[in-house]
């Protein structure tokens, strides 16, 4: 599903993209599902970023 706001994901996380442009649809017609199509997308996204982060405090300390 296409996105307003994730579309710079796709080329390297077309999942999570897609996860979250679906959570954008429900957005405004149904709020609390949209948080239930969220939490996929935040489970998925934040060892993601810990990975992320972590090695750019390596590359930085090195």
């Amino acid at each position: 599903m296409t996105s307003q706001s994730f579309e710079f994901l796709r080329t390297k996380r077309a999942a999570l993209a897609d996860l979250a442009g679906l959570a954008e649809c429900y957005a405004h017609p149904d709020p609390g599902g949209s948080l239930t199509k969220q939490r996929p997308h935040h489970a998925r996204s934040t060892p993601l970023i810990r990975t992320e982060v972590a090695m750019c405090h390596r590359t930085i300390r090195r």
